[in-house]
């Protein structure tokens, strides 16, 4: 399972999509398969998001290189959108509160693409980075 994981995790990681806002009647209501890489944690999720700004986590898992544990990312949790003051929408908040685990946030921007979202943190000046790549 972690070895499909971390394959899935690096092959949608591979390609930076461009940011881009999307109109205001854009929804992510539908299918998602989100990874979220950062130095201390992996996590992948395939989530439902509802029209009604809820969501759930049919399967994923949270995994912590280091110590080599994981969790599982099953649960349910909400969602929001980054707007600007014109109505583009610029982003996307997935925050998932996983059964077994402390919650867990996909935040990613919109792309040129409407059914993907991506970010990335570069490093600060404590190496800390972070990496988020959700698809429709």
């Amino acid at each position: 399972m972690r070895a499909i994981a971390a394959f899935v995790a690096a092959s949608l990681l591979i390609v930076h999509p461009v940011v881009a806002k999307q109109p205001s009647s854009w929804s992510p209501v539908g299918n998602w398969y989100c990874v979220y890489n950062g130095p201390g944690w992996t996590v992948n999720a395939s989530i439902t998001v509802s029209a009604d700004r809820s969501l759930s986590v049919s399967q994923g898992g949270i995994y912590y290189p280091q110590s080599g544990k994981s969790f599982s990312a099953v649960g349910t949790g909400r969602w929001m959108l980054f707007q600007t003051n014109n109505g583009d929408v610029t982003g996307a908040s997935f925050q998932v509160q996983p059964r077994a685990h402390a919650i867990v946030t996909f935040v990613a921007s919109t792309t040129s693409d409407p059914n993907k979202l991506y970010s990335y943190t570069p490093p600060n000046n404590q190496g800390v980075w972070s990496q988020v790549a959700c698809e429709r």
